[in-house]
């Protein structure tokens, strides 16, 4: 263990030395005021703290995970009902050691840093909720009754509540942000906003809990099983979830199937493009967006003929039309899902250029989402290094130095750069030599202005995204030597 703190970062290793610490001392100051009042504990008291130990303990091994999409999954336990329980039915010395041997329980099978983290800050937790409920009244202003008594009862049970929420969430969620370098803002955004409903109704059934418990423990049983079904209803939702972005994937990746050439082909353009916004320090948020919507951004082929897509020789005007559609059957099919509206402006725009010639909206430079501008550049690679029904693969140099020569013109001129740092960094062999014959532009050319010719080129007529001709034009350079006046740039259509 000690070696794995000592890997952490050192704000990371300071924030865990200073809530395990904290969480450690707390435990002692418990332990130390049950030792003192142990003489005087009454039966009802006994069997409440064993009762809520046995809640404790189960609710926290009942996790959900809840975001199983993202990069950092977010899971939610119903323990947090148990604990605010304990908080309010038993005194502070006692709700620690239940809340902390409940937590300890579930993460026995987990490495010793995440063990002691959890189990402090858990800790800290219920005791900082403790002593605001306390401070405000504690048990005996919310078993008061009137016409004053009533909404005092009610403030502090409110106060209970977000000082619990808030001071746990801080504590995690400060150690999330410095280990992915986002902000604090961002974190808490990209995880624990995407739980609080489900905290907020066990927290609040753990108030139900508690104040049944101070009425009247015969009403305990009832209370209970609102938290048993609560955590049937969560694992229900979030199993359909779960099945349907499964079933979303399963159907992108037919697409792939239907080609032997394009097979996994949207793993290697998420993996690439996963790469890349890492290598631009995107939020993990981000990240994890670019990786899901890779994986689906030509799903809206599902709706083209697979004559078409399979066509081994030149489009016609109107097989290009069609071709061209499948961004936006892609958006009019994910648009019905949650889980994939954040990345909807992958989708649809990943064939859009830098210049404002790509389709379907013609969108240019900024106007396209980062996000987009990412995938675009790692489907065209991707597309250029495999095998297709029109054309052998190219090595990763030749595709490289395409992508560089229709930097500015079809893609973004900041991100090129990164990609070749990115791709080298995966292993991707972008500086092996390139043979002349190869090569996209003539040894004498300097800088190739890159026209853009989205997949394969049409029998006749000018490609949609540009408005030079098919096939790569040959001009005047300066020395009255010719030189090629577009790179033809294989998006994978």
């Amino acid at each position: 263990m000690r070696g794995v703190v000592r890997g952490l970062p050192p704000q990371a290793r300071m924030h865990w030395f200073l809530v395990v610490g904290t969480g450690c001392l707390t435990i002692l100051l418990a332990a130390a005021a049950v030792w003192a009042h142990h003489s005087s504990f009454s039966p009802a008291e006994l069997a409440s703290t064993a009762i809520l130990l046995v809640l404790a303990v189960a609710g926290e091994s009942l996790a959900i995970q809840l975001i199983s999409y993202e990069r950092d999954p977010a899971a939610h336990s119903v323990g947090s009902a148990a604990a605010v329980a304990a908080i309010i039915v038993l005194p502070w010395y006692l709700a620690i050691p239940v809340v902390a041997v409940g937590m300890a329980a579930s993460q026995l099978r987990n490495p010793g840093v995440k063990l002691a983290f959890n189990v402090s800050y858990i800790s800290i937790q219920t005791a900082v909720a403790a002593l605001a409920f306390n401070l405000a009244g504690g048990r005996s202003a919310v078993m008061s009754s009137g016409l004053v008594a009533t909404p005092r009862a009610l403030g502090i049970l409110v106060l209970l509540a977000l000082t619990y929420y808030v001071s746990g969430t801080f504590l995690v969620a400060r150690l999330f942000a410095i280990l992915s370098g986002d902000g604090l803002r961002t974190t808490l955004r990209a995880t624990h906003l995407k739980t609080s409903l489900q905290e907020a109704t066990t927290i609040g059934l753990g108030l139900m809990l508690g104040g049944f418990w101070l009425y009247n423990p015969a009403f305990v049983p009832f209370v209970v099983l609102p938290v048993v079904m609560a955590y049937f209803s969560i694992d229900t939702f979030v199993r359909i979830q779960e099945e349907t972005r499964q079933a979303v994937l399963a159907m992108s990746e037919s697409i792939d199937h239907r080609d032997p050439l394009t097979y996994n082909h949207s793993k290697r353009v998420a993996k690439l493009s996963v790469a890349l916004a890492e290598e631009v320090a995107l939020s993990h948020e981000q990240v994890a967006t670019i990786e899901l919507s890779a994986l689906v951004h030509d799903i809206g082929k599902i709706g083209i003929s697979s004559d078409v897509l399979m066509k081994p020789g030149k489009l016609t005007p109107e097989e290009r039309a069609q071709m061209e559609l499948h961004p936006v059957i892609g958006f009019d099919m994910l648009r019905h899902y949650k889980q994939f509206r954040k990345g909807l402006g992958i989708v649809r725009w990943h064939h859009e250029t830098w210049e404002g010639n790509g389709y379907p909206d013609k969108l240019g430079g900024t106007d396209i989402p980062i996000e987009a501008r990412i995938v675009s550049i790692c489907d065209a690679y991707e597309a250029m290094t495999a095998d297709r029904p029109y054309r052998k693969a190219m090595s990763a140099a030749v595709a490289m130095s395409r992508l560089e020569a229709a930097s500015g013109t079809q893609f973004d001129p900041e991100l090129v750069p990164a990609f070749r740092r990115a791709a080298e960094r995966i292993g991707e062999r972008v500086t092996d030599p390139i043979p002349l014959e190869q090569s996209p532009m003539t040894t004498r050319a300097k800088r190739v202005p890159a026209a853009v010719i989205y997949g394969r080129s049409m029998s006749a007529g000018r490609s949609m995204a540009s408005p030079s001709s098919a096939r790569p034009r040959r001009r005047q350079s300066s020395s009255g030597r010719c030189r090629p006046s577009a790179a033809i740039i294989d998006a994978g259509s």
